[in-house]
């Protein structure tokens, strides 16, 4: 993980936004890949720090134990992302907000693969967003059962 841990520090590093960690303690292993959830976690991250680049604020990576696994949650205080968008957002080349800034910010691939990952790993990944607040991208994935 450390290697990880330093990839999301040279995303932040240059800009003015901070990082939050807030982590359950003692959660149960996860069924997966861990370069490939580092890959997911580190695209959210790269997707919010893209939109918070000129404003700053605090990005914020939650992990807790929900009924049936962990759940990730990268959270912003960004401009957030409308409605009509959310729909789409996981579509593959869609990118939201592309009209108001007018350039795009990559290829809309990030989120599409990242749903694929997680889902490959029996997970969901979904969005809350509400315009002018922030977004949240949130994924969980199963425990490895211990019977």
């Amino acid at each position: 993980m450390l290697d990880g841990t330093r990839r999301v520090e040279q995303l932040l590093e240059k800009s003015r936004i901070g990082l939050s960690l807030n982590l359950a303690p003692n959660l149960p292993l996860v069924l997966g890949d861990k370069d490939k959830i580092l890959q997911v976690i580190i695209n959210l991250l790269s997707n919010a720090q893209k939109v918070m680049e000129e404003s700053g604020g605090t990005l914020t990576i939650s992990v807790s134990k929900t009924e049936h696994g962990a759940q990730v949650t990268v959270a912003d205080n960004g401009p957030g992302i409308a409605k009509e968008d959310q729909e789409r957002i996981f579509d593959r080349f869609y990118q939201a907000g592309q009209k108001e800034r007018g350039n795009p910010m990559g290829v809309g691939l990030g989120l599409a693969i990242s749903q694929k990952i997680i889902e490959h790993l029996n997970g969901h990944i979904w969005v809350e967003s509400e315009p002018g607040v922030g977004s949240a991208f949130c994924f969980a994935l199963p425990f490895i059962r211990s019977e």
